[in-house]
C-alpha cells in the first residue's frame, strides 16, 4: 500500500514523459537497448484500486477505470504481458528474454478490480494477478487500515470519548482527527494510521477492533469502493485464467507481526487452496526492504510458493531473486507516455549497473534487503 499527495512535481513528470516520447528519445533509447544490445525486462505494475468513485481520506491510490483502460490498450502493444508463473519460468531459462514484459498485478483484493479492471483486462484478452487477503474466507470484508479510513471519516468527538482502550497518544490524535473538519482531517488522520501501521500487530488489532465497534454501534455502512471481493469473486477469478496470489491472511505488516509473521504467510496460502484456488505467488504487504524479512523467504518456500514481489520500484532482469521481485505503483498521474518513459529509465539504469558491477544477475532490490539486514 502506498499514500500518494498531489504535488505540482507530478504534473512535471508527465509533461517530461510525454516530451521525452514525442521527441522520439524514449523509442530511440528503446531500439538501441533492444536490437543492438539486445537486452530485455521485465516490468512488473502494481495497482490498488481501479474504481470510478473517489476514495477516502486513508486509501490506497487510485487509477480510473478510463486511465486504466487505456494503460492496457496500449501497453499490451509494446510488452508481452505475463502472469508471475510465467515470469518465473522465464527467469528460469539459459536463453535470453526475447521482449520486454509487462505484469498486471492488483493489491489487496479489492471489488473494484473484480468489477472494472477484471473486464478491462479480459476485453483485451489477457489476465492479470490478483494478490488478495484470505480475510474473505473468514468471513471479513475489510481490512483493517479501511476500518481506520472510515472511523477517520466519521468520528465525533463524542466517539472519541468512547474509545478508551487505547495510549493516550492515541486517543489524542483521534480527538485531533475529530475535531477537525471534513476538510481538514487528512494529515492528522494519515498521521494516525502511521502510527498504528508502526505497532506491533496484536496492539493493532485491539485498537481497529475499538474503531470497528463505534461503527457498529452507528450502524456504519462501509463505503463500496473500500470492501473486499467475496470467495466466490476470488474463485471466478481464478477460473477464467487470472492469477491468484496470496497477501498474508489480515493485511499485516509483517515486520510488526513479531511471531505471527510465519503464520499470516502459511495460513493464506491453506484458505486460498482449501477453496480450490492454486496459489504460487505471494505480495509482501506494504513491501518496502524493512519490511522484509529473509525468515520470511524460507516460510514461503516451505508453503509452496515459488515467487514474491515488494514494493521496490525497479525492473526484474535475468537471474533476479524470484523471492524479492520489484515493482512499479501505478499512480494517479501515471500515463501511458509516464509508465513507457520510466520502464525505459530504469532500463538503463539497470544496464549500467550491470557494466559498472559486471553483477547482470544481482537485483537492486536484493542488494536494499541485504544492506538493510547489515
Amino acid at each position: 500500500m502506498k499514500f500518494y499527495r498531489p504535488q505540482v512535481s507530478s504534473f512535471v513528470k508527465v509533461c517530461a514523459a510525454w516530451f521525452l516520447n514525442m521527441s522520439g528519445i524514449v523509442p530511440f533509447a528503446c531500439a538501441v537497448r533492444t536490437r543492438l544490445l539486445k537486452k530485455h525486462f521485465i516490468g512488473i505494475l502494481a495497482y490498488h484500486h481501479v474504481s470510478p468513485r473517489r476514495q477516502g481520506l486513508i486509501s490506497p491510490v487510485q487509477t480510473s477505470v478510463p486511465v486504466f483502460s487505456r494503460h492496457v490498450s496500449v501497453l499490451t502493444r509494446q510488452f508481452k504481458v505475463m502472469r508471475m508463473r510465467e515470469v518465473v519460468d522465464s527467469l528460469k531459462e539459459s536463453s535470453k528474454l526475447s521482449k520486454d514484459g509487462l505484469v498486471f498485478t492488483f493489491d489487496d483484493g479489492y471489488r473494484d478490480a473484480f468489477e472494472h479492471a477484471a473486464p478491462i483486462l479480459a476485453a483485451n484478452n489477457i489476465r492479470g494477478v490478483f494478490y488478495v487477503t484470505a480475510a474473505p474466507f473468514c468471513w471479513q470484508n475489510i481490512l483493517w487500515n479501511d476500518v481506520v479510513g472510515e472511523f477517520c471519516e466519521t468520528v465525533t468527538p463524542a466517539d472519541a470519548t468512547a474509545v478508551v482502550a487505547v495510549s493516550p497518544e492515541i486517543r489524542e490524535m483521534v480527538k485531533n482527527v475529530a475535531v477537525r473538519g471534513e476538510k481538514e482531517r487528512k494529515a492528522p488522520s494519515e498521521k494516525l494510521f502511521l502510527s498504528l501501521l508502526d505497532m506491533d500487530q496484536e496492539e493493532r488489532e485491539s485498537i481497529v477492533a475499538d474503531f470497528r465497534t463505534v461503527l457498529d454501534k452507528k450502524k456504519h455502512e462501509f463505503a463500496p469502493s473500500r470492501l473486499l471481493m467475496s470467495g466466490a469473486q476470488i474463485a471466478a477469478l481464478a477460473s477464467r485464467g487470472h492469477e491468484i496470489g496470496a497477501h498474508t491472511v489480515s493485511h499485516s505488516r509483517l515486520s510488526r507481526s513479531a511471531g505471527r509473521a510465519g503464520r499470516e504467510i502459511v495460513e493464506s496460502v491453506r484458505e486460498l487452496r482449501s477453496a480450490g484456488i492454486p496459489v504460487s505467488s505471494f505480495a509482501y504487504p506494504f513491501g518496502r526492504a524493512e519490511d522484509i524479512d529473509p525468515q520470511q523467504t524460507s516460510v514461503l518456500s516451505q508453503a509452496g510458493i515459488s515467487n514474491a514481489v515488494t514494493t521496490e520500484k525497479d525492473l526484474v532482469a535475468q537471474g533476479a531473486n524470484h523471492f524479492l521481485l520489484p515493482r512499479i505503483t501505478v499512480l494517479p498521474y501515471h500515463t501511458v507516455s509516464f509508465i513507457v518513459a520510466l520502464f525505459e529509465l530504469l532500463a538503463w539504469k539497470r544496464l549500467c549497473v550491470s557494466f559498472l558491477f559486471r553483477k547482470q544477475a544481482s537485483s537492486l532490490t536484493t542488494v536494499r534487503v541485504a544492506q538493510a539486514r547489515q
